[in-house]
Order: C-alpha cells, then sequence, then structure tokens
C-alpha cells in the first residue's frame, strides 16, 4: 500500500528519463501486489459454495465461480476459467502467494511454480521451493521452468511423465475469431511425437508446392494445406497431388 501511494504521485509523464526504468521496476513490483489481491478474492470464491451451508464438491464450486467471475469481470468462460483456476493454484501455495504480494514474483513465474507443485506431494513442494523460490525473480518465466523441471524430475521422476499424460488427456481444438474477422484455430495439449509428424508433413508438403512454383510464401502454404487437410478441401488426395 506504502508503495502505490508513493507511485501515485508520480505519473510517468513527470519522471526524467533516467527514473523511468526504476519507477517501471517499481510499477511492476506494485502489479504483483494487486495481482496477488485479485487472485485472494478469486479464490476464495472458488473454494466457497455459492449458497453458504450448502454442500457443493470443490470443482462444483470452481464452476459456480467460473461463471461469477465470467459475469462480473465480462470475461470469456475460457478466461475466466484460467484465471480462478491460477487464483485456487497460487493461493495454495502460501509462500509463493506470499512472495507475489511481496513483489518479488511476477505473475508468470508465480504461475510456473504454482502448476509444478500441483503434480507434486507436499513434501516435494516444500522441497521445490526451498530449491528454486530464492532467486527466482531473477530468471525469465522460461529460465524458471527449466529449472523447476530439473528438480522436480530429480525429486519425482514420475512428475514429468504424469504432467504429460494429465495434458494429453485434456488434449481439444479451439477456434475463435479475432479481432480483425479472421479467424483462429489451435490443437492444445496434444501428443508430442503425433503433433511434430504432423507439423513435419505440412512443412514437407508446403516445402514441395514452393519448389513447383506456387508464389505464396511458405507459411502461407502451410495455413493453406492445415485448413484443406481440417475442413475436408484435399480429402484423399496424394502428395503429389497435394
Amino acid at each position: 500500500p506504502e508503495l502505490g501511494s508513493l507511485l501515485a504521485l508520480h505519473p510517468a509523464l513527470s519522471a526524467r528519463d533516467d527514473q523511468l526504468l526504476e519507477l517501471l521496476a517499481a510499477e511492476y513490483r506494485q502489479l504483483s501486489y494487486q495481482q496477488q489481491r485479485v487472485w485472494a478474492v478469486l479464490a476464495q470464491l472458488a473454494n466457497r459454495p455459492v449458497i453458504p451451508g450448502t454442500v457443493m464438491s470443490p470443482p462444483d464450486m470452481v464452476d459456480a465461480a467460473v461463471e461469477d467471475v465470467r459475469g462480473e469481470l465480462l470475461l470469456t468462460r475460457r478466461s475466466a476459467r484460467r484465471e480462478v483456476e491460477c487464483a485456487d493454484a497460487v493461493h495454495g501455495q502460501p509462500r509463493i502467494d506470499a512472495a507475489l504480494a511481496a513483489g518479488e514474483l511476477g505473475r508468470r513465474r508465480a504461475i510456473v511454480l504454482a502448476e509444478a507443485c500441483a503434480d507434486l506431494s507436499e513434501e516435494h513442494a516444500r522441497r521445490l521451493l526451498d530449491e528454486v523460490l530464492e532467486g527466482a525473480g531473477a530468471k525469465t518465466a522460461t529460465e524458471l521452468a527449466a529449472r523447476v523441471k530439473r528438480v522436480a524430475i530429480a525429486l519425482d521422476p514420475g512428475w514429468a511423465e504424469r504432467r504429460y499424460r494429465e495434458a494429453v488427456r485434456t488434449r481439444r481444438v479451439i477456434a475463435y475469431l479475432d479481432e480483425d474477422g479472421s479467424a483462429t484455430v489451435s490443437g492444445q495439449n496434444l501428443p508430442a511425437e503425433q503433433a511434430a509428424a504432423a507439423c513435419a508433413r505440412l512443412d514437407a508438403v508446403a516445402d514441395a508446392a514452393k519448389r513447383a512454383g506456387a508464389a505464396a510464401g511458405v507459411d502461407v502454404l502451410r495455413a493453406e494445406l492445415f485448413l484443406g487437410l481440417l475442413d475436408g478441401q484435399f480429402h484423399g488426395l496424394s502428395r503429389d497431388q497435394l
């Protein structure tokens, strides 16, 4: 709160050039503090029955919270669920929650740590945080995720396989309209080997089309192939026919 009051007196427009990076770092710490407060509210919503005194299962309470948050903040159901689940995961790890509130972690780093702990025993989660929490804010989220993975596997060799199997179990295809009217289609949590093979096939056929004289760039050709194979336009065609 004290930092927020101080920052309110120092808007960016009034800062000297040599103060801007320091001001940015301070605002980013404050953003982490505020993120923790938002997530604390969401976590409470996710762990309370809609009607006080009634009995609801944890998944049902999360589902109800998602609908409430979606309506209150005007989010999509997917965005609301992501926020509620992140809030619940971070709030369930008091050390991560405290580091976020103190501005020692940003949003993405807190998510990396909380999601890793969710797949570990309580003892292994404690040891993981003993190993990686200090100094986590000085790493990029990618660097932190790589370190977390090494430590988690050393603590629990089955950790990575469990995470992979659970992700693949929830695989799905999503599609949505972009702001410019175009559309995005995405496959999520796909088996890695099949996804790699699918991408390699798109690359190979697009490269062959390019060599055969196609005027479009390789990215456009890959997109045309991707869509044509999905919507049936290219159904039954050999690679040469494609």
